[in-house]
């Protein structure tokens, strides 16, 4: 079984029993640090936290206190010996990119990354889907 995450989805893995699994594939991971929580700036006007990470999104306090007591996603990553693919999109100022590569350095064990460039964290584009199912599908066939 290899499991397969994006965005926050992907963060989730790191804190899966990768024991039971036989890869990992991380769409555009988020890399979470207790810093992470910096970036999201609390509106007094409408009493809400707003995080604009590309995108304007509305979060709740628990998540928020959450982010604060996250463990550095470098510390779980390492922790997990099974292959793994990282599949980052190309997008110019998309931070998570860069996360990819500071997955990349700090893992052990055998792994990938792949930069799909011009794509967007979604990978709305037709042409960046096809060459992020396609590496999926060719990573966990091999």
């Amino acid at each position: 079984m290899f499991v397969v995450g994006h965005s926050f989805g992907g963060t989730s893995i790191l804190f899966s029993n990768t024991d039971l699994i036989a890869g990992a594939v991380f769409w555009d991971a988020s890399y979470i640090t207790p810093k992470s929580s910096d970036f999201i700036l609390y509106d007094k006007i409408t009493g809400q936290h707003i995080c604009d990470w590309n995108t304007r999104i509305i979060i709740g306090e628990p998540f928020v206190q959450e982010l604060k007591s996250f463990k550095d996603c470098v510390q779980l990553v390492k922790a997990i010996k099974v292959p793994k693919l990282f599949i980052t999109a190309g997008l110019k100022g998309e931070g998570n990119k860069k996360a990819g590569e500071i997955y990349m350095k700090e893992v052990v064990g055998e792994k990938r990354l792949i930069n799909v460039s011009g794509a967007d964290h979604c990978f709305n584009n037709p042409d960046h889907e096809k060459v992020l199912i396609e590496e999926t599908y060719n990573w966990i066939k091999r």
